[in-house]
């Protein structure tokens, strides 16, 4: 595969895998360094900064020289379809923080005017979830790694 960006823009799922299997090509024998890419992106995809998590995700990326590709894929947890699962956790992770939480059973609670009455619920969760998958994407990513690589090395 060229080491183009052309080549390493994402537009089906198929490239994706390509792009990702490449990219962890790349990163082989550094484990902690792809696993960290990875806990980066999935923290940056569910961090609530809108319009700005790929920018900020990129940025530290490049300061934490990490590998931006791996980094860009992980924000992709975001995606529309997540995107309620996302809120409705952070809102479950947020009432465990603060006082007079607001309790939704379910999704069909979760509407406009409960996001705007405990924003702070809302943040508070968003964040501490945020790092909570990101911890954990960076542990179970790092142990997946380790033990692929270390499995690849010994066949050889």
């Amino acid at each position: 595969m060229k080491n183009t960006l052309k080549d390493k823009i994402v537009t089906s799922p198929r490239r994706l895998l390509r792009v990702l299997k490449s990219e962890m090509e790349k990163g082989k024998g550094q484990p902690g360094k792809m696993a960290g890419s990875i806990g980066l992106g999935l923290f940056f995809g569910i961090v609530p900064i809108w319009g700005f998590q790929t920018l900020a995700a990129f940025t530290s990326a490049s300061l934490l020289k990490l590998n931006r590709v791996v980094v860009l894929l992980a924000t992709n947890i975001s995606f529309p379809i997540f995107i309620p699962f996302i809120i409705f956790f952070s809102f479950q992770f947020g009432a465990l923080f603060v006082e007079d939480p607001i309790q939704l059973p379910s999704f069909i609670d979760l509407n406009e005017e409960t996001i705007y009455l405990q924003i702070n619920q809302y943040l508070i969760g968003a964040v501490l979830l945020a790092f909570t998958i990101g911890a954990l994407g960076f542990l179970g990513s790092f142990i997946v790694l380790k033990a692929v690589w270390k499995t690849k090395r010994e066949r050889a």
